[in-house]
């Protein structure tokens, strides 16, 4: 089967563009596997569209492996959509930063991301946005010649996974029970997502839309007006109130929102 790579030249931030879920509909530039070129659009690919990277590949929210195997299981190609997470997988510190810089200290992380998806079996085409001309030529450079993941890789992103979910994020199982008595229309378990985010990546521009995204059309968290309603529905017992405080002073103020 032969096996594309797409790579979607994103006026805005790669971040921004897929926390708001905006579309395309251009044909798109692709470097194959073979190093030769081509363009074709996602209808022209013949497969379906999932989301797949090497954090959510277990996650019960996302189900990349799920999905993943569905499709392989009824012989449906896959196309990957957001193999670097909304562009965080390309941003990252401490340890992770550590694992990844040993393995080759000239690839770039995002690199690592999309190999990951574009080395799975079943995929066909991987979509991979980018915001400067600096990404389109990194990810060009090491599809030309494309070489799935190593044994020695695939162990490194696996420590790289254990390092992250070690970090302490907010365990916001998204059940959203908080969300449907909020007087002010805050999206708790999207806002916890992006101060996850942070967590784990960084406060970075990606982030940062990506808050923006999630508070577009209802409150922010800086709104609370800690009522408390929604930590007496929260079956995690999450101190909600003094979180998305913090939420608020990581983002809104920098922001000025």
């Amino acid at each position: 089967m032969k096996k594309t790579v797409a790579f979607l030249m994103c006026l805005s931030a790669a971040g921004l563009l897929a926390g708001c879920g905006a579309k395309t509909e251009a044909t798109t530039a692709a470097a194959d596997t073979t190093g030769a070129a081509s363009t074709e659009t996602k209808a022209e690919a013949k497969g379906d569209p999932v989301v797949i990277n090497y954090y959510d590949w277990e996650s019960e929210n996302v189900q990349s492996r799920k999905c993943y195997e569905v499709a392989e299981k009824h012989g449906v190609p896959v196309i990957v959509m957001e193999p670097v997470k909304g562009g965080t997988l390309a941003n990252m510190v401490g340890e992770p930063a550590r694992i990844l810089s040993a393995l080759d200290e000239n690839a770039s992380y995002a690199s690592y991301a999309v190999r990951y998806a574009a080395s799975l079996p079943n995929v066909i085409l991987v979509l991979s946005g980018m915001s400067d001309l600096k990404q389109l030529q990194d990810n060009t450079a090491y599809m030309k010649d494309f070489q799935p993941l190593t044994d020695k890789e695939q162990q490194a992103i696996g420590k790289v996974v254990e390092e992250l979910e070690k970090l302490p994020t907010i365990p916001c199982t998204n059940c959203r029970y908080c969300v449907e008595g909020c007087p002010k229309q805050i999206r708790i378990p999207d806002i916890f997502g992006v101060y996850n985010m942070g967590v784990q990546f960084g406060v970075t521009d990606a982030a940062r839309g990506s808050y923006r995204c999630q508070i577009d059309g209802s409150g922010k968290a800086g709104d609370c007006i800690k009522c408390g309603k929604c930590e007496a529905q929260c079956p995690q017992h999450l101190e909600i109130r003094k979180l998305l405080e913090e939420a608020a002073d990581i983002y809104e103020k920098e922001m000025h929102l």
